[in-house]
């Protein structure tokens, strides 16, 4: 991230605060995780978003921020993250932590913070941005930054134990349980799994399989961006399983 200004200063009309947009630096990276703590309602680690914002294997990402004085409200980020289609490779960016700060909603900051970014990112080859966002910046994205709805996302989970599910009657508890216990899930008596970390060129030679599959856009993988992505400095606490 670098102090590259990238907006005019503005105001609104109802006489509010006057704001500035600008590029993001590593400085900034505590008043963003506090900016995310009061828009979200809640923490998380900024050793996390040292990790996301400073260590991407793939390189720095764009983030430009709303500032109010020297008060960080507002920002946009996309993540770069090469992707593959077919045997090419082409720049792109997965749009994240999108904020305005509560006070400061309904000024045009999100649009006038997205255009700053693109701007940015443009300068930098990048061709595309993706994102999955949730219901509330949804409209956003489609209406004021023309994103095409490709497909949904699902989620899938798989309970390890349905007796702490709080949508589970206490009575039923136990019995969920046991079920679970009693109908495990299928397994190959041809596989072994083992809760570790391939070896890398065990890895590469996985993703040289992956690779080879035609006619798919996807994010480019390496064994240096699966450990960076889900290692432990994310804070996340995934568990690999290798078969």
């Amino acid at each position: 991230m670098r102090a590259k200004l990238c907006g005019a200063r503005m105001t609104s009309s109802t006489g509010r605060p006057k704001w500035g947009v600008r590029e993001a630096t590593t400085a900034d990276i505590p008043a963003m995780n506090s900016l995310f703590a009061e828009v979200f309602g809640g923490g998380r680690p900024l050793a996390h978003d040292q990790w996301k914002y400073g260590e991407n294997p793939f390189g720095a990402p764009v983030v430009v921020i709303a500032e109010d004085g020297n008060r960080v409200i507002g920002q946009y980020a996309i993540w770069p993250t090469p992707l593959r289609l077919g045997n090419s490779i082409y720049w792109g960016a997965q749009s994240l932590d999108t904020m305005t700060h509560p006070d400061y909603q309904g000024q045009g900051m999100f649009t006038a913070l997205a255009s700053a970014c693109y701007e940015a990112a443009a300068k930098q080859e990048i061709v595309a941005v993706y994102g999955f966002p949730n219901e509330n910046s949804y409209p956003g994205f489609m209406r004021r930054l023309n994103f095409h709805h490709a497909f949904d996302v699902h989620g899938w989970t798989r309970l390890l134990l349905p007796a702490a599910h709080p949508r589970i009657p206490r009575l039923v508890a136990p019995v969920a349980s046991l079920a679970v216990r009693l109908f495990p899930l299928p397994r190959d008596a041809a596989l072994r799994f083992e809760p570790l970390w391939p070896e890398e060129a065990a890895t590469e030679a996985l993703l040289d399989e992956w690779r080879a599959s035609p006619g798919l856009c996807r994010v480019e993988r390496s064994s240096a961006w699966w450990r960076y992505r889900f290692g432990a400095a994310s804070g996340r606490k995934y568990q690999c399983v290798a078969a």
